[in-house]
């Protein structure tokens, strides 16, 4: 009887490759499918092999898609998403190692004492080099593009020595070489490599690429630019001309901002309202109420994003105030667009016959929607009543006291200065908020009232109409509510006007008298001249009556 030959054992039967499966699938979360399937390839057999006989150090693992498995031995632009074996905290490891035990022992120059000085400089060099070879690898093990900068650049930028400059310039070639990889990156790569990208790929890639674009532009406008400039080096012009090529890429991975988002919210609900009328096993109140409240979260998450809690009362306050209203209009239409639909279900469920409506108290979806409005509201208010008493600075008061009025308001000016400053400083986006809003409220009702003080003083002082529409424009630019001191001027006010309208009549009904004798424009003919005069009354009439309504707000 012949003995059966004995059959060579799969690849895939090996211990060590068993081994190493079984781990990738528990940490990439993948089936054991798609390792079988990563096992047959015979170039991933060829890296395998190479790895258990040493002669590849670092393989890395990238899941391409939910069910595809790449391996590589070079580091990819996408290590945020992959796996590097023997471990994932390797580089992590080693770069700690460096900066902690390494580069303290070979850059302390007490330890080259017993040196030569040509072997100190070699080692500082190579030092340095290797630093920076860990920060980048590092970098990409995150998923992030990191720029070294030379040790040297860390001095000020006033001393400025040959060595900084000459370090910087040197290192300006790799940095543009490693941004021009970046800028050469495409989501069709994959593709063109014989893999096959699903949607969600093409979401991620973006999603990486704006986060590895935004922190490049962090980097390239931090000091070491500032040095390139004050230096006047030649690689200053080319250097900026890269990062002039950045600032488009870094706005077209960013028109998913914020202010964009309103124009989804009504296909969010209509979707949403979708799944309640075709979808028998989500229609039930309890569910909907966990979806809208998931829905609020996340808007409020991203308004609290696009303002910037910490930075919110140190920007400019125009533009903070800007901010707060586009936050202010999109929250108002996400709740608009909420009781919309919910009318709408309710029209649809009564002509289906069908006793499933959003009969649910709305409290439950937006008792932290309603809190977070209205303290954007507050907000809202808070920089507008600032932006509103800023433009004391510019008012001048004219007459014969008119520098004592305008003294009184610049001191009014200046302690008003001081309690925006008091908030700005001492502001907490938790603690305590509403006590400070409520106190700023008292404090500025309180300049109010000596605003309008000083107004009622120089309205007394005015001599005719124009000077009173002057001082009424104040009143009306400077304050929402109208201050109740200041109402009884408005007597005045009125009183001049009718002695104004008495007198155009009064004029008017002369030239009616004097027809034959009529007081026409020097150097104008006959009818000209009427016309002349007629607009000239007209406007004597009408530009008085617009600031009359004006002031009215009639």
């Amino acid at each position: 009887m012949l003995e059966e030959e004995e059959t060579p054992p799969q690849f895939s039967e090996d211990e060590r490759v068993e081994f190493i499966g079984m781990r990738i699938c528990q940490m990439l979360n993948m089936n054991t499918v798609s390792w079988n399937k990563f096992v047959t390839v015979e170039e991933n057999q060829r890296l395998l092999t190479d790895y258990f006989e040493k002669q590849v150090k670092l393989l890395f693992f990238i899941p391409a898609a939910p069910t595809v498995l790449t391996a590589s031995t070079e580091v990819s632009v996408h290590l945020n998403e992959c796996l590097i074996y023997p471990s994932g905290m390797y580089m992590c490891n080693v770069s700690m190692f460096y900066v902690k035990v390494c580069l303290p022992l070979l850059s302390n120059k007490k330890n080259h004492l017993l040196w030569p000085n040509v072997i100190s400089q070699d080692v500082t060099q190579h030092i340095e080099s290797l630093s920076n070879k860990v920060s980048v690898v590092k970098g990409q093990v995150y998923g992030k593009t990191v720029l070294p900068v030379p040790a040297v650049a860390g001095k000020t930028e006033d001393s400025l020595e040959r060595t900084a400059v000459h370090a910087v310039e040197s290192m300006v070639i790799n940095w543009t070489r490693l941004i021009q990889k970046v800028l050469k990156e495409d989501s069709a790569d994959l593709i063109l490599k014989g893999l096959n990208p699903e949607p969600m790929t093409e979401l991620d890639f973006w999603r990486s690429r704006k986060k590895n674009i935004e922190n490049i532009y962090e980097q390239v406008c931090s000091k070491m630019v500032r040095i390139l400039e004050v230096a006047d080096s030649s690689y200053y012009p080319c250097f900026k001309t890269v990062t002039e090529e950045l600032r488009p890429l870094l706005l077209q991975v960013q028109e998913g901002e914020f202010s964009s988002i309103r124009m989804f919210i009504r296909p969010l609900f209509h979707l949403v309202f979708l799944v309640w009328t075709h979808c028998t096993s989500y229609r039930m109140p309890a569910r909907l109420v966990v979806l809208l409240q998931e829905l609020a979260n996340l808007l409020i998450q991203q308004a609290s994003s696009y303002l910037g809690a910490e930075e919110l009362l140190r920007g400019e306050t125009e533009e903070t105030l800007e901010k707060l209203q586009i936050v202010v209009k999109l929250l108002r239409c996400f709740k608009d667009t909420y009781h919309t639909y919910r009318e709408k279900v309710t029209a649809w469920a009564s002509a289906k016959g069908i006793h499933k409506w959003w009969d649910f108290p709305s409290a439950l979806v937006f008792t932290r929607f309603n809190c977070f409005l209205a303290r954007v509201l507050m907000l809202e208010d808070l920089f507008s009543t600032m932006l509103e008493l800023q433009n004391l600075e510019k008012l001048i008061f004219g007459g014969t006291k008119g520098r004592m009025y305008t003294e009184q308001v610049s001191l009014l000016h200046s302690e008003f200065q001081q309690l925006c400053k008091k908030i700005r400083d001492c502001y907490s986006c938790v603690n305590h908020f509403e006590q400070d809003y409520a106190h700023f409220k008292q404090t500025v009702t309180d300049y109010d009232r000596r605003l309008g003080s000083i107004l009622c003083l120089a309205y007394k002082d005015c001599s005719g109409l124009e000077s009173i529409f002057k001082v009424s424009y104040i009143n009306n630019g400077l304050q929402k509510q109208k201050i109740e001191m200041f109402a009884p001027n408005f007597t005045k006010l009125i009183h001049h006007f009718g002695v104004e309208l008495e007198r155009c009549k009064h004029l008017f009904n002369s030239y009616l008298e004097q027809k034959g004798k009529a007081m026409l424009c020097k150097n104008m003919p006959a009818m000209s001249g009427a016309m002349k005069w007629a607009k000239m009354m007209r406007d004597r009439i009408q530009i008085p009556w617009e600031n009359f309504r004006f002031v009215l707000d009639m």
